[in-house]
């Protein structure tokens, strides 16, 4: 291509024109160009003449379809795969040879995009950029997908380097992240100024992909699952710094839908899509903490426990408990106790349960551990500790309602008053 100093002449004198989508600062968005790419796969070539023909590349994912009339004699073709240098590259960038080769009319380029290939942006978003001698990329003009058959078509009166790009991105497109965690994400822009140089390039000039040029479009009503900034079943999605930086924070237990996705409406240069990056909220989560049982008459039961995850049934969010429940009884009295063994006792799974109803952050929660124990008192009267086997233990959980829950989504905690001044408390950390 040999078109680069009129482009870049034309370029720097529309920096100056009004207008909502033409950068205030040219030196802030000045474009990058890039080393070409390198054989990357098998070479096909084929001899094309007059009455035109077509040619794909090894991968099966390129093909240039050159109509009867294009070429003025027998020609031979070739497409060489090569590594991807453009910026929003999108899958593998193709050499077309002879570079440099023109055509009476022009030919179609049609790029296959594979579905995990798309989910970096959205068909609105997508353009055919060509890379010229200096190494700068240009997209062309009017490209369109065809969703039902997943291609890119754009057309060129000339051979070059050929890319398939995202203008506009979102990143990360997939991520994990645990429980009550959070996570980053960002908008990125690719392409500006809208502008016309010649019969095929170009709709625009590409520059490095940065948030420097998201000035340039408009990114509002971010949401997870449709749901606007989300809520505590989602996950919950802000701005961090401006409307294309935002941080995702997942709900406290693993949602039902997962992964969840989180969204932003995209208007960029007169194109309009939902971008969206799907996180996966991890499972086998866990909340450790203490429940204890202050009796009227000075028993303590305080049970060290563990909510491991069990399963998802609906909205619900299940758990089983693990731990140790210790019982402790005052020495008091004409008959005061002087020993309990044992007065602990292992929590088994089917003690208890833990039930969290995500849209609703509703809490149900039961739980109680009973044992045989011997159990010593001895009187003013006994010389000897009398002795006798007994069961101890009791109700270490009970919780139905909304108990409070910090701001992060990693804390529960609860204070009860039974009566007659009998309490129960609980406190319970996410982990890890």
């Amino acid at each position: 291509m040999k078109r680069q100093v009129p482009i870049l002449a034309l370029l720097a004198l529309c920096y100056g024109c009004n207008g909502d989508d033409v950068p205030s600062n040219p030196q802030t968005h000045d474009p990058v160009p890039t080393a070409p790419g390198v054989p990357d796969g098998a070479p096909t070539a084929a001899t094309i003449g007059p009455g035109g023909g077509s040619l794909a590349s090894s991968d099966g994912l390129f093909t240039v379809e050159i109509p009867a009339g294009a070429l003025g004699a027998d020609t031979e073709i070739g497409v060489q795969p090569i590594t991807n240098t453009a910026w929003g590259a999108l899958g593998t960038s193709y050499r077309l040879t002879p570079n440099g080769l023109t055509f009476v009319m022009p030919v179609s380029l049609v790029f296959t995009i594979p579905e995990w290939i798309l989910s970096a942006s959205a068909s609105a978003f997508l353009d055919v950029a060509v890379q010229d001698d200096a190494g700068y990329w240009y997209t062309l003009k009017n490209p369109s997908f065809d969703s039902g058959y997943g291609t890119l078509t754009a057309s060129t009166t000339h051979f070059s380097n050929y890319s398939a790009i995202a203008g506009v991105q979102i990143a990360p497109v997939e991520a994990t992240v645990e429980t009550g965690k959070a996570i980053a994400l960002q908008v990125s822009v690719c392409t500006f100024e809208n502008t016309t140089v010649d019969q095929d390039i170009l709709a625009a000039l590409v520059a490095s992909c940065d948030e420097d040029l998201a000035p340039l479009g408009t990114f509002k009503n971010w949401s997870v699952n449709g749901v606007k900034g989300g809520d505590l079943g989602v996950g919950v999605v802000r701005e961090n710094g401006g409307p294309i930086h935002v941080t995702y924070t997942a709900p406290p237990v693993v949602p039902n839908q997962n992964p969840v996705a989180v969204s932003v409406e995209t208007l960029f240069q007169g194109r309009q899509a939902l971008l969206v990056s799907n996180i996966t909220v991890t499972g086998g989560d866990s909340w450790v903490g203490t429940s204890v049982m202050n009796l009227a008459d000075g028993t303590t039961i305080t049970s060290n426990i563990t909510w491991t995850y069990s399963n998802t049934n609906g909205t619900l969010v299940n758990y089983v408990p693990s731990g140790l429940i210790t019982y402790d009884k005052p020495a008091e009295g004409d008959c005061p106790i002087t020993s309990i063994t044992p007065n602990q006792h292992p929590i088994a799974s089917g003690d208890g349960f833990l039930s969290i109803d995500g849209p609703s952050g509703y809490y149900n929660s039961a739980g109680a551990t009973i044992w045989t124990t011997t159990m010593c008192h001895q009187c003013s009267y006994d010389e000897i500790p009398v002795c006798g086997e007994t069961y101890i233990g009791g109700q270490w959980m009970f919780v139905s309602g909304t108990p409070t829950v910090s701001e992060d989504g990693r804390t529960l905690s609860g204070s009860i008053d039974l009566g007659g001044g009998s309490t129960f408390t609980y406190t319970f950390t996410k982990q890890p």
